[in-house]
């Protein structure tokens, strides 16, 4: 497993860029959930522990993706609703959770619009690095989410970071070649590029027996001018190191000689490992840290992404071993202590993760060679590399001032930054001579670099006075077709997010209700209970997470009568707000007041967009009873909002 590529002269280090938001380990899918935000800031702690980030050229906290990034290549429609919906009025999107495929693999969760920026930043960010050639290698262990289709999410994958990557890639670059080794076919990337000959598409994944997604057969070859440019290598349960080697290797070396990419970006998910949860493969660390040795051994620009990975040691410990392979450093078998230590504790506290004893390997030699075969003929078919004619560049979609570097004597502390309504915010950035806001005290970048070939791209000073937007497509075929041959949009000036959202802001502070004495309560809605607590970003009084984020989102308060709550009316027997029916099969809030409700009050203001009519009788206990004066009213029984 020692391999690497050919030599692509005289040897020099590598510049690594490494980007990672601190704040992407507080996710959380839900119970359950085998996906795991929270292995990323357990490999990033292997990373500082291991004293990688010495060896960095830069260690970056990237800028999150605006709606309008992630638009390049996703509807806006459907980037509008990550951007609205909650698990507090999830309900009010069925519709929209059908259409967009958001249940139990892509569930709704507190804070998931900001962590498809974080993850979509992050690629962002590590394509711009690329392309302006001041890094050899960029980092993004939170993204490599391949499975997100243009309007809908797939496989825990909501946004699409490596479209959007590949897209900025293309801005400067004429062909990049994806490659993914995660376990699960990189079914969102090649349905985004099916079409192209400017991307090639290379997956090595376990198909057939109805594995997720079900796709990625040997006979998938792409479509159009993209035919020959999507390669597929479906394998079986249980292959080894050798075995996989046996056909990377290959594959890859004629992929580089026939297709010669300018750019690579390779997919590096975990769920390939031996051990791991939903996979079913039996690699080990350093048989999966082979490919990436030797695709960093060809000299190309080389952009490393996470992806998929459901047991979090086995995660951390590779995504570690990698970046350090990145920089060139020698790591002790023996794990650093650090703040995670004793999760390790069932594997020895050791880096490598072991091949399985007694794991049957489905993948025999003539299956193997077969592939092999079937595939090097494809590639011989392909005569010489594609190339692009002249075209005016589309505006970029971020800029290197719109990153913010990490002081590496103190990586652990977070950097600088805009506030964005969480408590306890960091001292404002300095005002810059020209009026504009810096995100950090030093600019990290490199001024003997010369920039490509474009006006936009000529050196600027090292404080930021404005910024361009991006333009492009809503599909990827689109935007590449607009790389190759469309005049861009011009470019939009750009503004900070924070300072959006408070020119965005009009509403009005809600009223503070009284909760216990000593604690902590929401001066909008009240509440004491809340996952987090945040801060209005005019007033900054104190917000739950639920109207701290729609203030966020909407730049006004959450539209809801204030629940003045006692004591003693917590004591107080549950009742209707319409009927005043004190018994019923299950309880319902309205949508807009949240005020309590019965199921069929609740099932026919659901189906109706009205409250009942109701008709009024006593009961023999004394309570009133309500019966809807229009027929039908009670409804048929729904899940509940």
């Amino acid at each position: 497993m020692e391999s690497s590529g050919p030599s692509a002269g005289p040897s020099r280090k590598n510049r690594v860029s490494y980007f990672y938001d601190p704040d992407i380990g507080q996710y959380y899918y839900g119970q359950g959930h085998p996906m795991k935000p929270h292995r990323v800031r357990m490999a990033n702690s292997l990373v500082l522990h291991y004293g990688l980030h010495s060896k960095l050229d830069g260690y970056y906290t990237p800028t999150r993706a605006s709606a309008e990034d992630m638009a390049t290549f996703h509807s806006e429609d459907y980037i509008d609703f990550l951007r609205n919906v909650s698990p507090d009025n999830a309900a009010q999107f069925a519709r929209e959770l059908r259409e967009y495929n958001m249940y139990e693999d892509c569930p709704v969760f507190d804070g998931l619009y900001e962590y498809c920026q974080i993850a979509a930043g992050g690629s962002l960010g590590a394509a711009v690095k690329l392309n302006y050639q001041t890094a050899d290698i960029a980092i993004n262990w939170a993204g490599g989410l391949h499975h997100a289709k243009r309007s809908e999410a797939s496989g825990f994958c909501y946004v699409n970071d490596i479209v959007l990557a590949v897209l900025e890639l293309l801005k400067y670059h004429q062909r990049v070649l994806y490659l993914d080794i995660d376990v699960h076919h990189g079914d969102g990337v090649e349905e985004a590029f099916l079409t192209t000959d400017r991307v090639m598409t290379v997956s090595f994944h376990k198909f057939g027996g109805g594995y997720f997604p079900g796709t990625g057969d040997i006979g998938n070859m792409g479509h159009g001018k993209g035919k020959m440019y999507a390669l597929n290598v479906p394998l079986r349960d249980g292959i080894t190191d050798q075995a996989y080697h046996s056909l990377f290797k290959p594959v890859v070396d004629k992929i580089m000689e026939v297709y010669q990419p300018e750019a690579v970006v390779l997919q590096c998910g975990t769920d390939s490992l031996a051990g791991d949860r939903l996979g079913v493969f039996n690699l080990s660390s350093e048989g999966h840290a082979a490919c990436v040795r030797l695709v960093k051994g060809y000299g190309v620009p080389l952009m490393l992404l996470g992806g998929g990975g459901y047991k979090i040691i086995n995660v951390a410990r590779c995504w570690a071993r990698e970046t350090g392979l990145a920089v060139d450093a020698g790591m002790e078998e023996q794990l650093p202590p650090n703040e995670y230590y004793d999760y390790y504790g069932p594997v020895g506290y050791t880096l490598t993760v072991q091949p399985k004893a007694g794991f049957d390997d489905a993948n025999g030699s003539e299956y193997l060679e077969g592939l092999r075969r079937t595939i090097l003929q494809r590639l011989s078919q392909i005569k010489g590399p594609p190339s692009v004619g002249f075209h005016e560049r589309a505006p970029d979609g971020m800029q290197l001032d719109d990153m913010q570097a990490v002081n590496l004597s103190e990586p652990g502390r977070a950097p600088q930054r805009m506030w964005d309504g969480e408590l306890d915010p960091e001292p404002e950035p300095r005002q810059a001579p020209s009026g504009g806001k810096r995100r950090q005290e030093v600019s990290h970048r490199d001024p003997r670099v010369a920039k490509p070939q474009s006006p936009s791209m000529l050196p600027s000073t090292s404080r930021r006075t404005a910024s361009t937007g991006s333009g492009g497509g809503k599909a990827a075929a689109a935007a590449v077709a607009a790389a190759a041959t469309a005049t861009p949009a011009a470019s939009t000036q750009r503004t900070s997010q924070a300072t959006q959202r408070t020119a965005a802001s009009q509403g009005t502070q809600g009223t503070a209700s009284t909760g216990p004495p000593g604690s902590k309560t929401c001066s909008n809605c009240g509440t004491s209970q809340t996952s987090s607590w945040r801060r209005d970003p005019e007033t900054h009084a104190v917000l739950c997470s639920a109207c701290g984020q729609y203030k966020k989102l909407n730049g006004t308060n959450r539209p809801f009568k204030l629940r003045q709550r006692s004591a003693a009316s917590e004591e107080a027997i549950r009742q209707c707000s319409h009927c005043k029916a004190t018994d019923t099969s299950n309880w319902r809030r309205h949508p807009q007041t949240r005020e309590m409700l019965c199921n069929a009050c609740g099932n026919y203001l659901k189906l109706h967009g009205e409250m009942r009519t109701l008709g009024t009788t006593t009961s023999s206990a004394g309570r009133q009873s309500a019966e809807p004066s229009t027929a039908g009213g009670g409804g048929a029984a729904s899940k509940g909002s």
